[in-house]
Formats: structure tokens, C-alpha cells, sequence
């Protein structure tokens, strides 16, 4: 190596999963790697499941990847999500993905009991708008 030359970083991924702990409280992890997002998702389920774990994703009781995208420089792009997540949760303006929700141990769609029905002759857009 030459003096003066700074080495180039690995480009990779930066990837999000949701992980669900033990209490079925869901919440939200952050990740990078420079191998294939599989191959990592594979290590976080093999974490999750040993019985005597320490690793932040394997205290949980499953682990899934929600998102990934590319980055020329994964570890400083997950650092500054991490960053502007923390500086926002600090400032009363983040909520996670998975604020409050805990996730549902049975597979059944929950029906809503009033349905609404929409006119041939009003707009999807109008219908949109007066639902939420």
C-alpha cells in the first residue's frame, strides 16, 4: 500500500428486518453486510435459534429482513440512519415501523365489522381521502 492513499470501501447492503421478541413485542433492526442479504438473514435465524444467545437479534424469538437496498458504502449509510433515527426519537418525532403493535400469534385475517361500500359515481381518489 502506497502512502498518502485511503483504501476504498466495500460497496454491500444496507438491509432492515423486523425482529419479534419473546414479550411479541415487534421492532425494527438496522444492518449492513458486503455478502448477499440471505446469506446474513441465515446467520440472524441461526442466532435466534440458540437457547443462550447475547446478540441484540438473537433474544428474540424470530427474525425476518423487511428491506434492503445497495449502497457504495453500507457501514457509514447504516450509521447515518442510526444517527438520524436516534437524534429524531430524541426530539419526539420518530416512530417505529412497529410502534405499540404486538404481532398476533394466529394466522386469521381480523374482519372489520362496519364495511364500507363505494358508489359507481364517486372517484377512488375522494373515497381515499374521506377514509382516513
Amino acid at each position: 500500500m502506497t502512502i498518502g492513499r485511503t483504501k476504498k470501501p466495500k460497496s454491500g447492503y444496507v438491509y432492515f428486518g423486523k425482529s419479534v421478541r419473546k414479550n411479541g413485542k415487534a421492532m425494527e433492526y438496522v444492518g449492513s453486510t458486503t455478502r448477499t442479504v440471505k446469506v446474513r438473514e441465515a446467520e440472524h435465524k441461526r442466532e435466534v435459534k440458540k437457547k443462550n444467545s447475547k446478540t441484540w437479534v438473537g433474544k428474540g424469538k424470530s427474525f425476518k429482513v423487511t428491506g434492503k437496498f445497495w449502497s457504495k458504502n453500507p457501514r457509514k449509510a447504516e450509521r447515518t440512519i442510526k444517527q438520524k433515527r436516534r437524534s429524531a426519537y430524541k426530539a419526539g418525532k420518530y416512530r417505529s415501523k412497529y410502534s405499540g403493535k404486538k404481532t398476533r400469534t394466529s394466522p386469521s385475517k381480523r374482519r372489520s365489522s362496519r364495511r364500507t361500500y363505494r358508489s359507481k359515481s364517486r372517484s377512488r381518489r375522494s373515497y381515499r381521502s374521506r377514509r382516513r
